[in-house]
């Protein structure tokens, strides 16, 4: 059975570190063009560690997530009237297809009717009359943030 392990590419591989500072540079960028998931040099044990692409897999979207997107990336207003929830909804559902959308708590009543399954998260951090639209821009954590108003009653 001479099967490659499948866990072979996401264990991290751990190199010797360079004698010199250009040879250090030299390594630090090939090793950034097979885009790792991270480069540690740790300078106390005289290693490098380096994290394949395919380590961790790709974020998953929590509530827990929102107040580190919030304090970490730009939110982008778009330029709309302020909309209902169901018209929220079907944005979400025809612009931004592969997107998830965040409101305030105090509309998780209507969660049913938005029928958005997983895609909808619910949290206390926004206002009630903003909804976020969140994308997953690459398996890296990249995100963008579309904030949307919402008609409040």
């Amino acid at each position: 059975m001479n099967e490659k392990n499948p866990l072979d590419n996401i264990k991290p591989k751990m190199i010797a570190l360079p004698s010199t500072d250009a040879q250090l540079g030299q390594l630090i960028g090939e090793l950034a063009s097979e885009n790792p998931r991270a480069i540690i040099i740790d300078f106390f044990q005289a290693t490098i560690v380096v994290h394949p692409s395919g380590v961790g897999g790709k974020p998953k979207l929590t509530e827990e997530s929102i107040p580190y997107l919030l304090s970490n990336f730009h939110i982008e207003m778009l330029d709309k009237d302020p909309v209902s929830l169901k018209t929220a909804s079907d944005i979400l559902k025809k612009e931004y297809n592969s997107c998830s959308i965040v409101f305030h708590i105090q509309h998780q009543k209507f969660e049913y009717e938005l029928q958005l399954g997983e895609r909808a998260l619910w949290t206390k951090l926004i206002a009630p009359s903003i909804a976020l639209i969140i994308q997953q821009k690459t398996d890296q954590s990249d995100w963008k943030i579309y904030g949307l108003q919402i008609e409040t009653n």
